[in-house]
């Protein structure tokens, strides 16, 4: 059986389109990759964007709160531990010397956090308590 020779004219153009094939491949491969990354960044920034106004509108909410007289005097007596004229505050010691504030809502606060204890209460602990090393 006899070989057959390829033609040399459908040679050159395989060779001929295999390199166009390559040259392409070098050209995009760059801008592709680069269109994807940006894609991924632009979907990253949208999640951002939409964090963001969430945190926007729960702030907005908390400041329209704060706008309500009786939030305020709420707060004043939960946080502060003040009190309207004529109304006293009733404030529990236990055993080992904490105090624990009562609220209108619940009795007596939670003790496990500083939040607990009024301002005043925070303040003379901080001076009152010697730093570590310190005696």
């Amino acid at each position: 059986m006899a070989r057959r020779r390829a033609d040399p004219g459908t040679v050159r153009r395989f060779i001929t389109m295999s390199a166009l094939l390559a040259v392409m491949l070098v050209v995009l491969t760059p801008t592709l990759r680069s269109y994807l990354q940006q894609r991924s960044e632009i979907a990253e920034l949208k999640r951002e964007k939409v964090a963001g106004q969430q945190r926007v509108d729960a702030l907005t909410a908390e400041r329209k709160r704060w706008d309500d007289p009786a939030y305020v005097k709420q707060q004043a007596q939960e946080r502060l531990g003040y009190a309207m004229p004529g109304k006293s505050i009733t404030v529990y010691v236990d055993d080992a010397g904490a105090t624990h504030a009562t609220t209108p809502r619940n009795g007596v606060t939670d003790a496990t956090g500083l939040s607990s204890h009024p301002w005043y209460g925070q303040i003379w602990g901080s001076i009152s308590t010697p730093a570590e090393g310190e005696k």
